[in-house]
């Protein structure tokens, strides 16, 4: 179970590589479109796009090749900057028993039996992971090993900017947009 204190968004912020993330990566894209050019959208799945759906008659009329598949131009797309313009936090399904012995099994040195037997509770890196590493400083107070890593954006922007409108719905005030609050 979550914490109470904690959003969702808290609880999943943990990557398990830290931003920026590696060249591989890429082939796990995230899209973000204009609302306008998405006609469908499945988890996980394709997006069915204007383009996707565009008949052979429509490719004809422009004078555009069609083919036997569909890719997005590349003026349709461009990779972001995580740290700065736009991030996907993933969730993760973990069932009860998947945390068994989750005290023994997330202490530093644990040798798994098998690839399922791994610590499944993340424990997030302080901001100055890379300097903990260079000391082998690789566990929290408690000796359970780091294994994941925050998007500090979400700490420090967006779970605030949550708390404080998830506060304001509790209290029964109006919420006011991010812009607004900045201008007062």
């Amino acid at each position: 179970d979550k914490l109470p204190s904690s959003t969702f968004l808290d609880t999943y912020n943990c990557e398990s590589d830290p931003l920026p993330k590696p060249s591989w990566a890429q082939r796990a894209k995230k899209q973000i479109y204009r609302p306008t050019y998405v006609l469908n959208h499945y988890v996980h799945y394709s997006t069915v796009t204007k383009g996707l759906v565009k008949s052979y008659k429509e490719y004809k009329e422009l004078n555009e090749w069609y083919g036997t598949y569909y890719s997005e131009p590349q003026s349709i797309e461009r990779f972001v900057d995580e740290k700065e313009e736009a991030t996907m936090i993933h969730t993760k399904t973990t069932k009860a028993g998947e945390t068994d012995f989750w005290t023994t099994k997330c202490k530093l040195g644990y040798k798994p039996k098998h690839g399922f037997d791994v610590c499944r509770v993340g424990f997030p890196w302080p901001e100055n992971y890379k300097e903990m590493q260079k000391e082998d400083n690789l566990v929290n107070d408690l000796g359970y090993a780091y294994n994941c890593y925050p998007n500090e954006r979400v700490n420090k922007e967006f779970s605030p900017n949550l708390k404080e409108a998830l506060k304001m719905v509790l209290d029964g005030k109006e919420l006011v947009s991010v812009e607004e609050r900045m201008r007062t």
